[in-house]
């Protein structure tokens, strides 16, 4: 018996365990694009956000415990910043500003090209998604909050909507514009979805 499962392991390892498991699907014969560049020093987080030639990354190098924002040239892949500061993950960039949140609900946001914080801001608990448009930050809480926030992070104003769903913002006409799910129920029927802008 022993010998047997020898026999099949020498056998799996000879051809590859990658080939047993992938023996249903169809082949890729598309082309195979090498990478531009890679950055082995560091362990990413989560996706990073692109924004006028730079990649921002949450990452954490493999010496520390700590994620950092990092800042990487998009054709070079050369390091253009980090941060001392340890985000719980990125927000946004909008010109020359990358916006991370931090552990305890806040967002702060960094000078893009020196990776020095610029400001700190309480957020709307759960911070889902924003956009930044003629220098207001439009943020989006998983509750349904709506608010409007200078650079500095001086509330401009806020709304409420009756959501399930929250889609990201965009801004149109100098106008942010966000479109939620609702629940509703009309009087003839059971429930039904509706889209609300």
């Amino acid at each position: 018996m022993f010998k047997r499962v020898a026999e099949v392991m020498g056998s799996l390892f000879a051809s590859g365990c990658a080939s047993l498991m992938n023996s249903g699907r169809p082949k890729y014969l598309g082309p195979v694009v090498a990478p531009v560049w890679h950055n082995s020093d560091v362990r990413v987080a989560e996706a990073p956000i692109i924004q006028d030639g730079v990649v921002y990354v949450n990452a954490r190098p493999w010496t520390e415990a700590n994620r950092h924002l990092f800042a990487f040239d998009l054709k070079t892949g050369k390091q253009l910043c980090v941060t001392s500061f340890s985000p719980e993950r990125l927000l946004l960039a909008a010109g020359n500003t990358v916006f991370v949140a931090d552990a305890g609900g806040s967002a702060r946001a960094f000078d893009a090209k020196t990776g020095q914080e610029t400001a700190a801001f309480a957020v709307p608990g759960s911070f889902e998604s924003g956009i930044f448009a003629d220098g207001v930050l439009y943020i989006l809480g998983k509750g349904g909050e709506v608010r409007a926030m200078d650079g500095s992070g001086h509330t401009l104003w806020r709304a409420t909507v009756p959501v399930t769903s929250l889609s990201p913002p965009i801004a149109a006409g100098g106008n942010p514009l966000c479109a939620w799910l609702s629940a509703c129920r009309r009087a003839d029927s059971g429930p039904e979805r509706s889209v609300c802008i």
